[in-house]
């Protein structure tokens, strides 16, 4: 994980061969959830309370985003590059 980690955006501290902590912060939960999931590593939250369970919330949204929509039949594995909102 050191060399995915900028000094800058926190501290790795190494707990045994396959284990490290990263001591970091951000200004917002959103920063800090998205920071976490591009590392590409497997991740727990220990600290602080709200940031525990928030991760639930984008991992809903992420879920949610790759799954068909109700009724629909479409399921080809195809991808769209469009976006949209509610």
């Amino acid at each position: 994980m050191l060399e995915r980690v900028n000094p800058a955006a926190g501290v790795v501290e190494a707990v045994d061969e396959g284990t490290s902590v990263l001591v970091t912060g951000a200004d917002t939960l959103d920063s800090l959830a998205v920071r976490l999931g591009v590392l590409g590593y497997d991740f727990t939250v220990t600290e602080p309370a709200e940031p525990v369970t928030y991760p639930r919330e984008p991992a809903g949204r992420y879920a949610r985003s790759t799954s068909p929509p109700a009724g629909s039949a479409s399921g080809d594995g195809r991808s769209s590059p469009a976006a949209s909102s509610r």
